[in-house]
């Protein structure tokens, strides 16, 4: 090796190594806060920000911020704070936080970005958050009546401080675990739905995601195309109504000792049921007599197996 092509060689791995070290991080932090008052709606579009969101008693909404780059150069580092500055717009009806958006750019060298909004609502305000792949956390109390969310992949975990919650997700994942939903509704494509807090009345609708429902209370609506649903029912009202619909989703109902009218029915599946009825089309469909103050049961998959058990 001539010397002239080592000298070169070794200029071009110090280059290298430069690249590659990490400089010291800038961060970004800072509070921001904005009268709260009866119905003020609070829309925050956090983009790739994670959000923490806490109901808490209050006159005031707060907004805290954090924003880490973590990227290889100076120079990235500031273009990553200024394109992830949040935008704030008030007025007495509607604080909007928005994250703008901005074209990707490209950049050379080590990456990993992170920021946070951490938000306080007091419950007498309406809550918005719209993220695309920004995780999404709730908690406190008492209670915000509603909440909406609305995410690409983010995931959503939730602890409390709602009492109906709707969401509208494409691959992020839906975990509840907080007190019990008066109403809870979402609509997924692929994103799997975790509730352990238990629900007065629920609606789920997904095209691959799987379903584990607990602590039921009263009417399920579920849809799915290959998800399996599970769901475990603590108490149903005389009249309540349980519909479910899959292609090849699994379907599994744990239900308490109430008496059940309707139709359970599958086109190539199995159905297993502790529930006693007229069985048709050699074993594929299901019908349960017609009795005073039962709960309805409307049960339809094309491949899809379908157990009926008593919860212990």
């Amino acid at each position: 090796m001539s010397r002239r092509l080592l000298l070169a060689l070794l200029a071009l791995a110090a280059a290298s190594s430069a690249c590659d070290r990490p400089r010291p991080a800038l961060e970004s932090v800072g509070r921001h806060t904005f009268p709260a008052r009866a119905g003020k709606l609070v829309q925050i579009d956090a983009r790739s920000l994670d959000t923490s969101i806490t109901v808490a008693p209050g006159d005031e909404i707060a907004v805290a911020l954090r924003l880490a780059p973590h990227v290889s150069s100076t120079a990235q580092q500031k273009r990553w704070l200024e394109r992830h500055q949040p935008v704030f717009e008030d007025s007495p009806e509607r604080l909007r936080v928005t994250v703008p958006s901005r074209l990707p750019s490209f950049s050379v060298g080590w990456s990993a970005p992170s920021g946070t909004l951490s938000v306080t609502v007091p419950p007498i305000c309406q809550l918005e958050v719209n993220t695309t792949s920004g995780d999404v956390s709730l908690d406190g109390s008492p209670a915000l009546a509603e909440v909406r969310i609305d995410t690409q992949s983010g995931d959503l975990t939730v602890h409390g401080g709602v009492a109906r919650l709707l969401v509208e997700s494409v691959s992020g994942d839906v975990t509840v675990l907080g007190p019990p939903l008066a109403l809870l509704d979402v609509r997924t494509t692929s994103g799997d739905v975790l509730l352990r807090a238990g629900c007065e009345r629920t609606l789920v609708e997904s095209i691959s995601g799987d379903f584990r429902l607990l602590g039921l209370t009263g009417g399920l609506s579920s849809t799915t195309t290959s998800g399996d649903l599970q769901a475990s029912f603590t108490t149903l009202a005389p009249g309540e109504a349980i519909t479910v619909t899959s292609v090849s989703g699994n379907v599994t109902l744990s239900l308490p000792e109430v008496p059940l009218s309707g139709q359970v029915q599958t086109v190539s599946g199995r159905i297993r049921s502790r529930y006693e009825g007229n069985w048709q089309r050699r074993h594929r469909t299901l019908l349960l007599p017609a009795r005073p103050g039962a709960v309805q049961l409307a049960i339809a998959t094309t491949s899809g197996d379908v157990v009926l058990s008593h919860r212990p």
